[in-house]
């Protein structure tokens, strides 16, 4: 039986008039009335701008005691009409929802009735979205499949698309039936299920409905046809009141209430009084009548400048009468608390946010990643150092210092996603103690998530991640609101894993990968938000939604951009647009047309002054302006410029970094870090810039000095500072020990082919000199790993599509053939000791380490050095190794087969792509140049080192993106990389 109802739709022209129609409506009538009472508002957030708004409102009259109704999302009014039912039903949440349709998708594809795409989690959660779109339009699965049969069905002969949508359609139907039976047979209720349990019973929880959200249409938080329809024959409700402006129901909203609240009342609400518009506030300069910012952090900033300057002209109205109202709530709600905090003004947020944003959520990305990589040694120590785990050995906690050698030793290892290894490092690597400790927790967590690198039943792999999370929970020691947050996502994360993992030991628990099954997870993590109210007081940050349900004196609406006012209409991934109107789905028209009505809505809400302000970048790329800009000039609105007053310092950093400095502004503790960095060194002085203590060694390696030339800075940090590397993981022999093989196979190629007396090699001896090179190799290969070795072999004799490294160095000398011949040739030749470098009696003595990879002496008293190089020739205006490796050669050689011996030939021979051969000049007079030049530089890089000048200036700055020491450097240079 349909209780007689008083049904009206409430047209009031502003939101002013909107929230006292709600206030008076609210708290109307005895105690058991207003208990009996719902208001349906768009968020929570909303629901807390609301119970504030009357709270205020009662306030004025007096002290009293105040009962208020229940302020409701959609969701929570249906779940409040569930509860309350005489007696409530087995009902399925989201959770388990998800996993019936995945099983009744399975089920369907099992029958024969095969999708053609691929079933994914994601694409689950769009199924069962759609399917919820269907059913709350008012619409069947009978119906879903009667529309979209018959149509494409018509266009199957003609339309290859349509023949795939044809199959789509089959298969959703299919599915969703299959869906509906597993409820039934387990007797269960969904949402659409709930509808007719609520119809049944005798009387409603809610007397009064007030809705104050609009249509799904227009309102991203409003009702759904099968609301509607459920508010006009649901028992017991007595009285209806929707309550809406005019400029919205001008858009559209009148028509299609006509359509789903057929008899109902409309009425007009007049203002009481004549209300004042607010003023549009615009910039001082300019035509323009809204802001524009470089990206949202100077936008925040400006308004906070606006909100402080207002604040002392009128201290004594409050901040939280100021609203900062966007469309979406990142990354506003993050900047506000540091730009607001700066400028010394509190702030206060309500939006949720999303779960997967936090921390520990993220964190449990480390877990899946271990997990996919197969415990990959850069997975693996990510796991192990993360602050929010925390790892014991015997009871003492593994140390980020034994971590860092356990990250190294297992590079050196070459450890490659191997666990099983793990245990036998952790009983082998027995010192230092730390590094075993570090071992062993890395084993004992590889075998703790061992399950899951396994098929199985997705319970049985939720709760191995549960209890892992349970076994290495480290939470925060302070501060406080830290450890508050902390424990409350960690409940949020808890609770949608235990859900999850509840929810297929009921309906789904198939074995499968775990892939699926994190899948799964990920999505879930993704879907939740997570409110973190922030701030008791002050300026006010609010979606646009929200903001309609509070008084505000001034109103910046921020974040006008074409992605974000109007929002983008999200598009169904199934069907096409003009399908889905068939099934009532709104038109993006319409969405758009009631985006702007609430725009207009929003520019009239402040009650003194509003401000628009706009941005140029979203993450360095440009973003165009709303269209909804182009309204303001037909606003009506009073445009006031700002005053051009002087730009007053609000910022603790304005405090400090201008003239004169503020410590006084800071506060105690940004005033003693002031006066810490003013009592320190001049920011000019050199040792900020590169200067240090000097650092001469006993003799210099001739690499490290060429390591000087190309970055000073990076020489201090590897050769003084000593610090390593991230270590990288090889497959195959990594660049180290490749050019250690290649070096060795040289010098046995060449020293074999000394024996033989084999001389210079010419174009008359290649084809011997190539066949002994390949027996070499094939020597030496015979020593490697099977895998390692073909990838070598390939590199050094070469292979169809590429030159060998043996060819390389055979052809640059029978290329360059002189017919002179070659005297003996010197192979990893050690030049170590002192050597002069330098001119005649300007000179200087330095003692050298350093191994010329080769020098071939010729019979005309001359030789030529060469250095090997895996990649490419470095430039070589920045290095001094093969001058420097002259030099000594030159006083190493003298007496050598009872002569002197100069340099004829210095040359680099690399195996990159490219040239191979490099000489440091054409012909010797640019030759002696070259090595002078080099040998000059290889002195001022000593002088340098022992002066302790160590300035980050790359000779390539190029270098700066991918140098290992990047985090430790300081550069005086900024440019675009």
């Amino acid at each position: 039986m349909i209780t007689p109802r008083l049904t009206r739709l409430v047209r009031v022209p502003d939101l002013a008039s909107f929230r006292r129609v709600i206030l008076d409506r609210a708290t109307e009538g005895t105690l058991a009335a207003i208990r009996r009472r719902a208001i349906i508002v768009p968020s929570r957030a909303g629901a807390e701008q609301l119970r504030r708004t009357i709270e205020d409102h009662q306030l004025l009259a007096g002290p009293c005691a105040l009962v208020l109704p229940s302020l409701l999302t959609r969701d929570d009014w249906r779940a409040a009409l569930h509860e309350g039912l005489p007696r409530p039903r087995s009902g399925v949440d989201g959770f388990e929802r998800e996993v019936l349709l995945q099983a009744a998708a399975r089920a369907a594809t099992a029958d024969g009735v095969r999708p053609p795409f691929t079933i994914r989690p994601g694409l689950i959660t769009g199924m069962l979205d759609f399917y919820d779109g269907v059913r709350r339009h008012g619409r069947s699965v009978e119906d879903f499949e009667r529309v979209a049969v018959t149509e494409l069905e018509s266009a199957v002969h003609s339309d290859r698309g349509a023949v795939r949508l044809l199959e789509q359609t089959r298969f959703l139907v299919a599915a969703y039936r299959r869906y509906e039976s597993l409820l039934a047979d387990r007797g269960l209720l969904d949402e659409h299920g709930l509808t007719g349990a609520i119809l049944a019973a005798p009387a409603s929880v809610f007397a009064h409905v007030i809705v104050a959200v609009g249509d799904r249409a227009g309102d991203a938080s409003g009702l759904w046809p099968s609301d509607f329809d459920l508010l006009t024959r649901i028992a017991g409700l007595s009285r209806l009141d929707v309550v809406a402006t005019r400029a919205v129901l001008g858009a559209g909203l009148r028509e299609r209430l006509a359509r789903w609240l057929p008899e109902h009342e409309e009425v007009a609400i007049a203002p009481r009084e004549s209300p004042a518009l607010p003023r549009l506030l615009a910039p001082s300069e300019g035509d323009a009548v809204f802001w524009r910012a470089r990206d949202r952090e100077e936008e925040l900033a400006g308004i906070a400048r606006h909100a402080k300057r207002t604040h002392r002209q009128r201290p004594g109205v409050p901040l939280a009468r100021t609203a900062v109202v966007f469309k979406r709530p990142l990354p506003y709600v993050y900047l506000a608390r540091q730009i607001f905090s700066s400028a010394g003004m509190p702030c206060q947020t309500f939006d949720a946010l999303p779960l997967a944003a936090e921390p520990y959520a993220a964190a449990l990305d480390l877990v899946f990643d271990a997990v996919d990589s197969n415990f990959a040694r850069s997975a693996l120590v990510g796991l192990l150092r993360s602050p929010l785990f925390a790892f014991r050995v015997n009871g003492r906690l593994v140390t980020s210092s034994a971590l860092a050698q356990l990250d190294r030793k297992l590079s050196d290892a070459r450890y490659l996603a191997e666990p099983a290894e793990l245990a036998r490092f952790a009983r082998e690597w027995t010192s230092p103690g730390e590094l075993q400790r570090a071992a062993q927790a890395a084993t004992a967590v590889a075998d703790e998530l061992a399950p899951l690198s396994a098929d199985g039943p997705p319970s049985a792999h939720l709760e191995t991640v549960i209890a892992f999370l349970d076994a290495h929970e480290r939470p925060p020691r302070r501060p406080s609101h830290a450890v508050v947050r902390h424990l409350r996502v960690r409940s949020a994360v808890m609770t949608a894993l235990t859900r999850l993992r509840e929810a297929h030991r009921r309906f789904d628990d198939e074995p499968r990968a775990f892939a699926d099954t994190a899948a799964g997870v990920h999505r879930w993590i993704e879907q939740q938000t997570f409110a973190p109210r922030q701030g008791e007081a002050g300026i006010q940050l609010l979606d646009a939604d929200s903001a309609r349900f509070g008084a505000f004196d001034t109103v910046h609406l921020v974040g006008l951009t074409q992605q974000e006012w109007p929002e983008s209409v999200a598009q169904s991934i199934f069907y096409p647009a003009a399908m889905l109107k068939d099934l009532h789905w709104p038109e993006d028209a319409d969405v758009r047309t009631a985006e702007r009505a609430r725009f207009e809505d929003l520019l009239h809400a402040a009650e003194r002054q509003v401000r628009v302000s706009t941005i140029t970048l979203e993450h360095d790329s440009l973003v165009e302006p709303s269209p909804f800009l182009d309204d303001l000039a037909r606003s009506g609105l009073v445009v006031e410029r700002a005053s051009r007053a002087p730009e007053a310092r609000i910022f603790a950093a304005e405090a400090m970094l201008r003239d004169p400095q503020r410590p006084d502004a800071l506060g105690e503790p940004g005033a003693a870090w002031l006066a810490l960095r003013q009592s320190r060194t001049p920011a000019d002085d050199s040792r900020f810039h590169g200067q240090g203590d000097a650092a001469p060694s006993a003799k210099y390696r001739v690499s490290a000095i060429d390591q000087y030339l190309a970055c000073p800075f990076v020489y201090f940090s590897s050769q003084v500072l000593r610090l390593a590397e991230e270590p990288e993981d090889e497959e195959a022999l990594g660049p180290r020990k490749q050019g250690t093989l290649v070096h060795e196979v040289l010098q046995a190629f060449f020293e074999a082919w000394q024996a033989r007396a084999g001389g210079a090699i010419t174009i008359a001896n290649l084809e011997d000199a190539r066949a002994l090179f390949a027996a070499v190799a094939e020597e030496q290969l015979a020593t490697l790993p099977d895998t390692d070795a073909a990838l070598q072999r390939s590199r050094l004799l070469g292979s169809p599509v590429a030159e060998g490294f043996g060819d390389i160095v055979l052809a640059a000398e029978a290329e360059r053939d002189r017919g002179v011949p070659v005297v003996e040739r010197l192979l990893e030749f050690t030049l170590d000791g002192e050597t002069p470098l330098g001119p005649g009696d300007a000179a200087r003595t330095v003692r050298l380490a350093a191994k010329a990879d080769r020098i071939d002496l010729l019979a005309d008293g001359t030789f030529r050095v060469f250095d090997y190089k895996l990649s490419r020739a470095p430039n070589l205006k920045h290095v001094a190794q093969l001058p420097a490796y002259a030099a000594a050669a030159r006083q190493r050689l003298e007496g050598r087969h009872g002569r002197s011996w100069r340099a004829s030939g210095a040359a680099y021979i690399s195996f990159g792509k490219g040239g191979h051969y490099e000489p440091l000049a054409g012909d010797e007079e640019g030759l002696a140049a070259a090595l002078a030049a080099g040998e000059a530089r290889f002195v001022k890089a000593v002088d340098g080192i022992e002066n302790g000048t160590f300035p980050p200036a790359p000779a390539d700055e190029f270098r700066c993106t991918y140098c290992a020491f990047s985090g430790v450097c300081r550069k005086d240079y900024v440019r675009d990389e």
